[in-house]
């Protein structure tokens, strides 16, 4: 293996929907969780459910772990923890 080798990692989200959490702005919201998401990506590897060619999973996280700070950054951190987590499996 190259180790030297350049990854190039593009995540693209089509839609985002959060309830329960306030006013948000939704494009930084956007923004910020492909950022966090790429981030993962790239310290923890692809995830097996992201592994499959065209593959697009659709999650449904009930309850969110996020004390409300960071704004959209926070909660985009907190959301992109738990989506990996949960397409880990």
């Amino acid at each position: 293996m190259d180790v030297n080798r350049t990854l190039s990692i593009e995540i693209a989200i089509d839609e985002v929907t959060v309830e329960g959490f306030g006013p948000y702005d939704g494009f930084a919201l956007k923004l910020a969780l492909q950022r966090e998401l790429t981030r993962l990506v790239r310290e923890r590897g692809v995830p097996p459910a992201w592994s499959r060619e065209g593959s697009r999973p659709i999650l449904d996280i009930p309850a969110l772990p996020w004390d409300g700070h960071g704004a959209e950054t926070g909660l985009a951190a907190a959301l992109a923890t738990e989506l990996y987590a949960r397409l880990e499996r």
